[in-house]
């Protein structure tokens, strides 16, 4: 391992970050392991990346490859039901928030081991190349995101309520959202800014 680890926690439970940063320091302590923890604006100095679904970070991680990094960050999922379906190829594991501590540690050192067989990849995995928006669909989520209301967004799109709808509900299962919650909160939080926009 590294001689300094980078970890970057993107989540909106700040008791559930710091649960999981007190864990982290005490193992990697015990075991010689120097830690340091970074935000999201450096998350390119991260070795180690815990993201939830109501983060600003889509689930297109292999879009997010810095090429400067040799090895791309670990990424682990962090998921209010257990699921088996992984979304990216980068994305390494799933952390249950019902998960014990051990459940952590093993899931961590597991996929820190395999990390030296990473590599960047050159274009988006199949299963991110499925998730592009449309260009409709980015209108909108972008009327959505400067807070129109329901009645005017029609109006100003000038298509039906229905197909507003139906845009909404596409993007929403194409970034895995499953509340209308969700997707506001990734709107407000800029979420918007890092999808990779649809050619004009």
């Amino acid at each position: 391992m590294k001689k300094i680890m980078g970890v970057c926690i993107l989540d909106t439970d700040r008791f559930f970050i710091l649960g999981i940063k007190f864990i982290l320091l005490r193992h990697f302590k015990s075991i010689g392991q120097e830690i340091f923890f970074v935000g999201e604006e450096s998350i390119k100095h991260a070795d180690l990346v815990f993201w939830s679904a109501l983060s600003r970070l889509p689930g297109r991680l292999c879009r997010r490859a810095v090429k400067s990094q040799t090895r791309p960050p670990v990424y682990i999922q962090l998921c209010s039901r257990q699921r088996d379906d992984l979304r990216c190829t980068c994305e390494q594991g799933m952390l249950w928030r019902g998960a014990s501590p051990g459940d952590l540690l093993t899931l961590v050192e597991k996929r820190l081991g395999v990390r030296e067989t990473l590599t960047l990849p050159v274009t988006a995995c199949g299963s991110c190349a499925l998730l592009k928006l449309t260009r409709s669909e980015v209108r909108v989520i972008s009327c959505m995101a400067q807070e129109m209301s329901p009645v005017s967004l029609p109006q100003y799109l000038k298509i039906s309520p229905k197909t507003i709808s139906a845009h909404k509900r596409s993007v929403m299962r194409k970034l895995g959202f499953k509340r209308n919650e969700e997707l506001y909160h990734w709107l407000r939080s800029g979420g918007l800014e890092q999808i990779e926009r649809p050619l004009p």
